[in-house]
């Protein structure tokens, strides 16, 4: 799955407990995913937001300015790579079967 035009390729899914949001970068847009998703999301399903592991990660088209303020609105780390799932990247093109 391609994140937009010039975005990051995902290519593996997450655990089924993990959740992927992806909005425009903008303050409106992360006010509407704190307050109206997460918050709804957690009151309608009895589950919390663990802020020690909820990360943001940027396009690196997002200037540092934005990305500052971004976190500093949600309180989440930010980070530089979507991690890896079974020791394969999550960004990128999928692996070959030569590579596992």
């Amino acid at each position: 799955m391609k994140m937009g035009k010039q975005g990051p390729q995902i290519s593996h899914l997450m655990f089924a407990d993990d959740l992927l949001l992806c909005a425009q970068v903008n303050l409106d847009q992360m006010h509407n995913v704190m307050d109206i998703i997460l918050q709804e999301f957690c009151h309608m399903s009895g589950q919390s937001v663990s802020e020690e592991k909820t990360r943001i990660y940027f396009s690196k088209n997002v200037n540092h300015h934005m990305r500052r303020q971004l976190s500093t609105m949600s309180a989440f780390s930010k980070v530089n790579s979507l991690g890896t799932y079974l020791g394969i990247p999550l960004t990128g093109k999928a692996p070959k079967r030569r590579d596992i």
